[in-house]
């Protein structure tokens, strides 16, 4: 079975500290960040579900971005909030 994809269990919402954790991270303007991160999550895997005492983790390998994201969730009524990202980068062998 494939895993459960952040993008179909609702519509995400990267507020401003998120944004503008990932913007330095990868180096882009906040905006431009924040359409960034929202794009790419919709194809986040679910690694913890979402609770409603715990926030969801969500993974994400971006080949062309040369990236990997760990995406921090929670529900709030129908948004899906990104609260936290962590992001590293990796070489095309790995």
């Amino acid at each position: 079975m494939d895993p459960v994809r952040l993008g179909t269990l609702g519509q995400i919402y990267v507020p401003s500290s998120t944004a503008s954790t990932y913007a330095l991270a990868v180096g882009r303007h906040h905006e431009d960040a924040r359409r960034e991160l929202t794009e790419l999550a919709i194809d986040a895997r679910e690694k913890e579900p979402i609770t409603a005492d715990r926030l969801g983790l969500f993974r994400l390998r971006s080949q062309a971005l040369r990236l990997d994201l760990s995406l921090r969730v929670a529900r709030d009524g129908p948004l899906l909030v990104i609260v936290a990202v962590s992001v590293r980068r990796h070489d095309r062998r790995g």
